[in-house]
């Protein structure tokens, strides 16, 4: 009898009380895990979004800043005022391809100055209290002509394939003049480009050609450069922008660039408010004394840098518990966005203008 209650208290097992202690102490473990888990992920979300909010304004940044240090390049006549274009409409003031001013401010929507013009933009798509700027330059191919023009009328021939195609807006340019043309024709045999320029619309939305001669007879000398015309500025991601980056970030803000006759392009989305001041230098010492809107210019002459001011936002706001009820100073102007859960970060820079006394 007694090795038999000694064998039957020998035996193990849990009570209800210890059972419900280790399910509460699992329980307790599988919820800091489980914190953990979504903690982290929540962490490495909002490290993500910055990371992309800040590839954006670096990309944003550098394609403006790129832009503006070519702004009034007109090849090696270091002249801009020595330019003929001989595109359709290129008297216009409101003609984006006027090539009349290098640099073109609008404040807030108003028209550009110094022309005057229209903006010339889907204003309903533009993001309200933003600025925007218009840049115009020549950027040289590398080729030069393989012969003298015969005669003012000859096309271009250039030397090597230069990937010129119908429509795209060209300059011949030598030290001493320049003259924008559209190809209206383009041939290739025996690796040289023929590239004609006649009158009238070539394809598309393009301009056309109002003259189909050169202001003189160009010689080997000279060089075969593209124009530019692009106007950036900050506008909604719609449905109808079929060249949009990144088409589900649809309803978001996003830095746009028109370039000659082609559609509005994004190029970086989360781009809330840009403003832009234009460096002045009223003493001729290269140095700008004041920085002011583009209303507030005097002489876009001596317009010697630009400063830039990009207000940056996360697309997602649904990983941010606080809300982001902050005000934000762009170059002298506050900008108090809506008040929600995004990242919001400003970038900004200052732009030496190269050529602005060619």
């Amino acid at each position: 009898m007694n090795s038999s209650v000694r064998r039957r208290a020998a035996q193990h097992g849990l009570t209800l009380i210890e059972l419900m202690v280790a399910m509460s102490i699992g329980l307790m473990l599988l919820v800091g895990t489980a914190s953990l888990f979504i903690s982290n992920k929540r962490i490495y979300r909002e490290q993500e979004e910055l990371s992309k909010l800040q590839d954006s304004a670096r990309f944003a940044m550098d394609t403006i800043i790129a832009d503006l240090r070519m702004s009034r390049y007109a090849g090696c006549s270091n002249n801009f005022d020595a330019v003929e274009n001989d595109l359709d409409g290129a008297d216009d003031d409101d003609f984006l391809m006027s090539f009349a001013n290098g640099i073109e401010g609008s404040e807030s929507g108003a028209p550009w100055e110094p022309s005057d013009a229209a903006l010339g933009l889907d204003e309903e798509n533009v993001i309200p209290n933003t600025d925007a700027i218009t840049i115009r330059f020549l950027e040289p191919t590398g080729f030069n002509l393989n012969a003298d023009l015969a005669a003012e009328s000859d096309p271009a021939v250039a030397a090597g394939t230069t990937e010129t195609e119908k429509g795209d807006l060209l300059a011949l340019t030598d030290c001493e003049s320049s003259d924008v043309f559209e190809a209206t024709q383009v041939t290739t045999a025996g690796g040289n480009d023929t590239i004609r320029h006649v009158t009238g619309t070539t394809t598309g939305d393009s301009p056309g050609n109002a003259d189909d001669e050169f202001s003189k007879r160009y010689s080997t000398d000279a060089e075969l450069a593209r124009f530019y015309a692009r106007r950036y500025y900050i506008g909604d991601i719609d449905d109808d922008d079929t060249d949009d980056i990144d088409n589900d970030a649809i309803g978001n803000p996003a830095l746009k660039m028109v370039q000659n006759y082609d559609q509005p392009l994004e190029l970086a989305e989360g781009v809330e408010n840009m403003q832009i001041r234009y460096g002045e230098d009223t003493d001729d010492d290269e140095i700008p004394d004041t920085y002011v809107t583009a209303a507030a210019v005097t002489d876009w002459a001596n317009v010697v840098s630009v400063r830039i001011a990009l207000l940056m936002r996360t697309a997602d706001e649904g990983q941010h518990n606080e809300i982001d009820t902050d005000t934000y100073d762009l170059l002298g102007t506050v900008f108090d966005p809506v008040d929600d859960r995004r990242r919001r970060r400003v970038f900004s820079t200052t732009v030496q203008i190269r050529n602005h006394n060619l």
